[in-house]
């Protein structure tokens, strides 16, 4: 896939009654990529410690256009976001269509915190 700081691993889930479910994957990110505009965003003011890192309660995102425009393609397909006390995964919109399945529900960014409330 190409997805810069993706490492995939197969894995087995088990479920509450002991039974193996084969043929999954596994995902995580190896690096965060830290692009939301603090001065458009609304968020909490505070910022939280303790997690080896600085982390801001976000309640509504606006993307750092500026950033995105210096940031390869590649690099903004697929990433989790960083600096936040939740972590979002964030999917270019090319790759959206990998994800309509059930159960997983894909949140526009400009809806995120005004039409959608996680």
């Amino acid at each position: 896939m190409d997805i810069p700081n993706l490492a995939i691993h197969p894995a087995i889930y088990v479920d509450h009654n002991d039974v193996w479910h084969e043929n999954y994957w596994f995902l995580t990110f190896t690096k965060k990529f830290d692009c939301w505009d603090r001065d458009k965003s609304f968020y909490a003011p505070d910022p939280l410690t303790g997690f080896g890192d600085i982390r801001y309660e976000v309640i509504s995102y606006h993307l750092n256009s500026d950033l995105l425009d210096q940031t390869n393609i590649n690099e903004r397909k697929l990433f989790k976001m960083g600096a936040t006390t939740e972590e979002w995964i964030l999917v270019h919109k090319s790759l959206a269509g990998l994800f309509n399945r059930a159960g997983v529900e894909l949140v526009p960014v400009k809806d995120f915190g005004t039409t959608f409330f996680p």
